[in-house]
């Protein structure tokens, strides 16, 4: 139900952005900064796209225009008040670059902390009718207002998970695979299935390095019911207040069905050094570590 909110760098305009789905022209998808709603959610106000023609820059908030912004679409719908599981997005101002960004926790280097803007998850939340909601199962209450107060599904759905958010995250078992496989190791990490905002799955990778201090940079290598591994990408930041470094397939890659195979190796850079898992994984296909989507 929720779904990925990346930020994207624009090189020529010299910007950050954020939204879901795609790269707008001449941008690159970084990394998820959170999770919001593709649609309207109970509770949830609508985060739109702003212009600012004095900075020529983009920002991303709710309600009217600051000054010298004209008011664009709507991004994403997100909370203005603090609801369980969620997290404050503030946002940030870099004097250097003449841009604002809009993330958790602390700044990125140059930026300077502004207030909160509104409030997001720093995990996947989907429906699970199993789900504990107050000693109830999520879809018997769904089940009840649909024949009570004519909801459809998935306005009963929607109402049911605004009112019980906690129920519905990380380790709930809300993704549709729990809380995933682990894997030990050099980079420690984590495989799972996860939605995105269209409602394909997946494939989630989780990597919680046992040095975060010494860890400037974690990369993902993997291929997805085929040979080689197409899919590369680097991992520059952990989500704000983890150590964690996540990256979720982009709309342009593979689904990963439950059944798929995963062929992956991990790198990271440590101490200014790369190190891999498993070692010597990059010259090596037969290195390389597997895993069975479920």
């Amino acid at each position: 139900m929720s779904t990925a909110i990346f930020d994207y760098w624009n090189p020529n305009d010299k910007e950050h952005t954020i939204h879901a789905g795609d790269a707008w022209p001449n941008e690159t998808r970084q990394n998820v900064q959170f999770y919001a709603f593709s649609e309207a959610f109970p509770g949830a106000e609508a985060v739109f796209d702003f212009w600012n023609s004095n900075d020529k820059e983009h920002t991303f908030h709710t309600g009217e225009a600051w000054p010298n912004e004209e008011k664009g679409h709507v991004q994403f719908y997100a909370f203005k008040e603090e609801k369980p599981g969620t997290k404050p997005v503030f946002d940030f101002w870099n004097p250097g670059d003449k841009e604002h960004t809009f993330h958790f926790g602390e700044p990125w280097p140059n930026e300077e902390k502004g207030s909160v803007q509104f409030y997001a998850y720093p995990d996947q939340l989907s429906w699970n009718a199993t789900a504990d909601c107050d000693k109830l199962p999520a879809g018997d209450r769904a089940k009840w207002l649909q024949e009570n107060k004519a909801l459809s599904a998935e306005a009963a759905q929607q109402q049911v998970m605004s009112e019980f958010s906690s129920a519905f995250g990380p380790g709930s078992g809300s993704s549709g695979a729990g809380t995933g496989t682990s894997v030990d190791g050099t980079f420690p990490h984590t495989l799972k299935l996860v939605k995105d905002g269209a409602g394909k799955s997946r494939l989630q990778i989780s990597v919680t390095p046992k040095n975060p201090e010494e860890v400037s940079l974690i990369a993902v290598h993997y291929g997805i019911n085929c040979h080689g591994e197409p899919m590369n990408f680097d991992i520059r930041h952990p989500v704000a207040g983890t150590t964690t470094y996540v990256h979720v397939t982009p709309d342009f890659g593979p689904v990963c069905e439950p059944g798929s195979k995963v062929v992956y190796w991990l790198a990271g850079v440590v101490k200014g050094l790369i190190q891999e898992m498993p070692q010597g994984a990059c010259p090596n296909p037969d290195a390389r570590l597997t895993w069975t989507a479920q």
